[in-house]
């Protein structure tokens, strides 16, 4: 049950980045590379250590970890793909 709130709460706060980011990049175009930038090293460095704390602490939860965020890319494809 571990692997599964850690992998909610990951995907729920890597959400927020992303939408943080890209509501900065478009308020701020000339500033818009660098805020991408540093919202995909805040999201990466984030996958890092939360999948590093679910491969070393949680061993036999390690799906629950993972499987949320996948969760959460293929609703941001489906809205991306489905939006008008």
């Amino acid at each position: 049950m571990a692997g599964w709130a850690v992998g909610i709460g990951w995907a729920l706060l890597d959400a927020l980045i992303l939408a943080g980011v890209l509501k900065k990049g478009a308020s701020s175009p000339e500033q818009a590379k660098s805020w991408i930038v540093k919202g995909f090293f805040a999201r990466y460095f984030l996958a890092v250590v939360v999948l590093g704390f679910g491969l070393f602490f949680l061993h036999s939860q390690a799906v629950g970890v993972v499987v949320p965020l996948i969760i959460q890319k293929i609703v941001i494809l489906a809205v991306s793909l489905f939006r008008k």
